[in-house]
């Protein structure tokens, strides 16, 4: 744990900072899509000034930062870009009969989740995941079974990243910077840090608003960064 000044409001705890830019005066706060440069996770806030204050005190404003570069987060998933959003669950709507191609609608449609994972939340398949290596408008297609053949009314959940794999080894952090969207496309997620564990919730635990991804930093300053 570090001490560091911040060269812009750090307004929550947990938020990723990385490091100042030319024009920075102390640590940044990442971008949804970009965390180029990780100095670490804050666990509490500050604010920023740049101007003297009247009486003569320090103006700067320091954060505590987790700097280690070994650093393993562990991050809830939203299903959108807001903090706390219930994942979409998506119901079975024609049984399988080979555990290989789920039918489900809208898994693509709108962000495609091919290259994350699936795992059912109720059902037969009940905390099992898959890696979706394809989807349609109707189906999402994986290369490994499910052990058992979904029937119409199962329920499964779904992310869009899976665990050491180069086609899915980003993340998109919702707006507040503190958890994952993990309900956009795969494509369109950039920040550095990588998945290495998911907890993925089933209905015994709410697993819409539990359920969690474990990051780490691919870019970080005092580690693994090429700056």
């Amino acid at each position: 744990m570090k001490k560091m000044q911040v060269g812009e409001a750090a307004a929550n705890a947990g938020l990723v900072v990385v490091a100042a830019t030319t024009a920075g005066a102390g640590v940044m706060n990442s971008t949804t899509t970009n965390a180029l440069l990780m100095i670490g996770l804050t666990t509490d806030t500050a604010t920023y000034q740049a101007g003297q204050n009247a009486d003569g005190s320090e103006p700067s404003q320091e954060v505590n930062v987790i700097i280690n570069p070994d650093l393993i987060i562990k991050a809830l998933m939203s299903n959108d870009g807001s903090d706390g959003t219930a994942l979409e669950l998506f119901d079975v709507d024609t049984a399988t009969s080979d555990g290989l191609t789920i039918t489900v609608a809208d898994l693509n449609t709108t962000n495609d989740r091919a290259d994350g994972t699936l795992w059912g939340y109720d059902g037969v398949n009940k905390g099992i995941r898959r890696k979706i290596t394809a989807t349609s408008s109707t189906t999402a297609t994986v290369t490994i079974a499910f052990p058992n053949d979904d029937v119409i009314g199962d329920r499964y959940l779904a992310s869009n990243c899976w665990i050491a794999d180069t086609d899915s080894d980003t993340v998109t952090l919702t707006t507040n910077l503190t958890q994952v969207n993990v309900g956009t496309s795969q494509s369109a997620s950039a920040a550095e840090l990588t998945c290495i564990e998911q907890e993925n919730g089933t209905i015994d635990n709410e697993g819409q608003s539990n359920s969690y991804l474990h990051l780490v930093p691919t870019d970080h300053f005092y580690g693994n960064s090429t700056h």
